[in-house]
């Protein structure tokens, strides 16, 4: 398997960003300079394994979310891209639809178990 740095640094930055960790702190978390962890999210940099689960570790992620292997970062991206474009009321509707969604698939998922 090759790794694709580029996607893995992206992965970082979103990541430390939503966690509202600054590079300057997690530099530090990973006993490093503020520019290396700039490089790594930028993909110029070829990170270690070791470094990968160091990172992971200060992100309180899984290496598996960082390299892209666990599929709910595709599908949240998915799902972020669409509110993105919705609107307020777009929104409100999509999150009832899908609720509904989900309570009907459980219910049938129950009564298949029951048959």
């Amino acid at each position: 398997m090759e790794i694709d740095f580029i996607l893995v640094g992206k992965r970082i930055k979103e990541i430390r960003i939503e966690k509202g960790i600054s590079q300057v702190k997690m530099a530090d978390a990973l006993g490093c300079d503020p520019c290396y962890v700039s490089k790594m999210e930028r993909g110029a940099k070829r990170i270690s394994i070791s470094r990968i689960v160091a990172v992971a570790e200060a992100l309180n992620v899984s290496v598996d979310t960082l390299l892209g292997r666990d599929g709910q970062t595709k599908e949240k991206e998915a799902f972020g891209d669409i509110f993105k474009e919705s609107t307020p009321y777009e929104r409100r509707l999509i999150l009832g639809t899908i609720r509904g969604l989900l309570q009907a698939l459980r219910e049938e998922m129950a009564m298949e178990k029951e048959r």
